[in-house]
């Protein structure tokens, strides 16, 4: 088929999935197939306000940048902030003095990895929650730390055991292929479980791969082999049989599509389209 430039608007880099909506209403399947880590935790808009996110950055792994269901470990973790302001350093020798140095007037400090893809919102928030209910000025976590930024500076050494049991899976460092393999497994639960929530139909569930940033309305029916990447859309009543590969673009309401290849494109309401490749195109 004959391709032609288009300019598809669809937002870049912006996590589609509220992933905390996965709680509310959490069912008995549900819970076999997330982590503890992520009960939904209330009100905690003060943590935007009064942590200071900082994410140290790991050398010489060779996942940093793999993806992961739509992102790659760093940015997952990021994404773990809850609004707060978050800044990057790098690991070295003497990380406290690292940390010791960073300037913030945020009363804490909440010091996670790059290389902890499954540490999520929620878990976070625990997190702080646990860290003032009772009054901590210092906190090891099985990978991480969170101070009080008064007493961090105060400080000249810090060795200390994490006194609570949070979810070691989360903080598992993602060092081997077998790490990766199992951090992916969990996040694609994690999304599919999110969108049949919210009322999209996965026919063949374990076979079909969604990105975090895809945005599916409810009712969509999806069959098994299926790939949607990216920041695409599918609209209302749309059905998406077998084998079809969807990156970065729209598919409107009403459309049935079969063993497609479209990137970059969008195709217009109610097309039904069987063994296509689309590129960069307007199907209207």
């Amino acid at each position: 088929m004959e391709t032609q430039e288009i300019d598809v608007q669809i937002s870049k880099n912006q996590i589609a999935i509220d992933f905390d909506a996965l709680d509310e209403v959490q069912t008995e399947e549900e819970s076999a197939v997330l982590p503890s880590s992520l009960v939904n935790a209330k009100n905690f808009e003060w943590v935007g306000e009064e942590v200071l996110f900082l994410l140290v950055r790991t050398h010489d792994n060779p996942f940093a940048k793999v993806d992961l269901c739509g992102k790659n470990m760093e940015e997952w973790v990021l994404l773990a902030s809850s609004g707060c302001e978050s800044r990057v350093i790098e690991d070295g020798e003497n990380i406290l003095s690292s940390i010791k140095a960073v300037q913030t007037n945020k009363r804490y400090i909440a010091v996670f990895y790059s290389d902890t893809p499954l540490v999520g919102k929620v878990l976070f928030q625990n997190i702080m929650d646990y860290f003032t209910r009772n009054g901590l000025n210092a906190l090891t976590l099985p990978r991480g730390y969170v101070f009080r930024r008064d007493y961090l500076l105060s400080m000249n050494d810090y060795i200390a055991p994490c006194v609570h049991q949070f979810d070691e899976v989360a903080f598992t460092p993602i060092s081997n292929a077998r790490a990766l393999a199992g951090a992916y497994k969990i996040l694609q639960d994690k999304i599919r479980a999110y969108h049949v929530k919210n009322g999209v139909v996965l026919i063949g569930e374990n076979t079909i791969s969604i990105d975090c940033d895809v945005e599916i309305e409810s009712g969509v029916v999806i069959y098994g082999g299926n790939s949607l990447k990216g920041s695409t859309v599918v609209g209302r009543g749309v059905v998406l049989r077998e084998g079809n590969y969807i990156c970065d673009s729209i598919i409107s309401d009403g459309c049935e599509l079969t063993g497609c290849y479209i990137s970059a494109s969008k195709i217009e309401r109610g097309k039904r389209l069987a063994f296509e490749k689309i590129e960069n195109s307007n199907l209207g």
